[in-house]
């Protein structure tokens, strides 16, 4: 299935307001809502687009949230965004160009846990070669638009 207007014109409606039911997003697009549930389904079974909820690091009784970037040797790069992955701490992780070559957010209960997690999960990684750790101290704003996944590999 291709990301076609319609499918945008879905997500745009469940950016806004992600309670919409299938059957409100169908009535406001004209079409069926099995077609608005097949789409999504599909998009989803194809890892081109996940619908999540988005909590406050603080409101989930956490204290400590960073950006932890890694310089990775590029042959261990997908090896290790797997293994952050994997960890209950990450909340996002992805594969980036530049001097930091794979880069993931954690979310931590304490500044402690965090540094835990660095030094003890991620420093020991074969293939890392630097980390860089970019603390949150305060969230400005976030958009909620809709992000099409291209490639998901």
């Amino acid at each position: 299935m291709n990301h076609d207007e319609l499918n945008e014109q879905i997500f745009s409606i469940l950016s806004r307001n992600a309670r919409t039911s299938n059957r409100e997003v169908a009535e406001a697009l004209g079409i069926s809502e099995t077609a608005v549930r097949k789409r999504l389904a599909a998009l989803e079974r194809k890892r081109s687009a996940k619908l999540t909820t988005l909590i406050s690091v603080a409101a989930a009784g956490m204290e400590a949230s960073a950006f932890v970037r890694l310089q990775v040797k590029p042959v261990h790069q997908r090896a290790i965004a797997a293994v952050l992955k994997s960890n209950e701490a990450a909340s996002y992780v992805a594969l980036t160009t530049g001097r930091f070559n794979v880069t993931a957010l954690f979310n931590a209960a304490t500044r402690v846990a965090l540094a835990e997690l660095v030094h003890s999960i991620i420093q020991p990684l074969s293939g890392v070669h630097d980390i860089e750790i970019l603390e949150t101290v305060a969230v400005v704003g976030m958009r909620l638009d809709v992000t099409f996944i291209r490639d998901d590999r």
